[in-house]
């Protein structure tokens, strides 16, 4: 019995992993929590422009940047880059010479988990996966030495 148990706890730890580290995306960052209003304008030969986050974008990366949407009609503007020191998004596919407001929905790391936290949180995926993966084989260790001491006796 100790052998089935161990075995159901190791698929059990397959099906799991991918649940936690869901979980922990959703913990460490909240999707569409901050929107920029920004009025940009662009010069006779510009199509881009810089705006200057409220918050951190999560994980820096402008593929966190959930949409981007501008005043002007002629405007395709998309995330290019990130500077993480100054929180500086710039944004490109703007018309030459005109002035706009942009709506900016980003992701941004989450102000709900304490500090210390996000560490943690950063780990559990492995800590639960390697726990499962633990009790399941001592488990089957088990099972099996009492297999074979009931054989001795």
């Amino acid at each position: 019995m100790a052998v089935v148990m161990g075995i159901i706890a190791i698929a059990i730890a397959f099906v799991v992993f991918p649940i936690v580290l869901d979980a922990t995306g959703d913990l460490l960052a909240h999707t569409g929590d901050a929107l920029e209003t920004a009025q940009v304008t662009t010069g006779a030969a510009e199509e881009t422009a810089d705006v200057v986050l409220t918050y951190e974008l999560y994980e820096g990366d402008v593929l966190n940047v959930r949409s981007i949407t501008s005043t002007e009609p002629t405007d395709v503007p998309v995330a290019n880059t990130y500077t993480e020191a100054t929180r500086t998004l710039n944004i490109t596919g703007l018309a030459v010479d005109l002035t706009r407001t942009l709506n900016i929905t980003y992701e941004t790391v989450s102000t709900n988990v304490y500090t210390g936290l996000g560490s943690i949180v950063k780990v559990a995926p492995l800590i639960v996966f390697v726990g499962l993966l633990a009790g399941g084989g001592f488990a089957m260790f088990k099972g099996v030495t009492g297999i074979r001491k009931r054989e001795t006796d």
